[in-house]
């Protein structure tokens, strides 16, 4: 995937562009994207959690959970209290489908419900 934030390299949002970009392409089952999306966004923004959830969602979502796991464990670092009563509050996805999609990702990698 090319990066198409190369304009604006330093914007001090990018790091929450990358993260909407992420959402977007999961939603659209582009996981190969969303783990290059999320890698540049960790690369760039190491304390950001929501790439490490993105991470953790994708790689459950493709059977790597030993994975999602480790993943999930680095979004716990920085976002102690994570659970999917959180994430379907801050991650509005319209599509039901698609935000169902999301939470049982999210629940296969093994983020807890509360």
């Amino acid at each position: 995937m090319k990066d198409s934030h190369a304009l604006s390299p330093r914007d001090q949002w990018r790091g929450l562009w990358l993260a909407g970009e992420g959402i977007g392409v999961f939603i659209t089952e582009r996981y190969e994207d969303v783990l290059e999306i999320s890698r540049e966004n960790i690369r760039d923004n190491p304390d950001l959690p929501t790439p490490y959830r993105q991470r953790a969602a994708t790689l459950a979502v493709l059977g790597h959970c030993d994975e999602a796991n480790v993943e999930l464990e680095k979004l716990y670092e920085r976002m102690p209290n994570a659970t999917i009563a959180q994430v379907e509050r801050a991650v509005p996805i319209r599509d039901p489908d698609a935000h169902s999609r999301w939470l049982n990702a999210l629940r296969t990698a093994g983020m807890p419900e509360k």
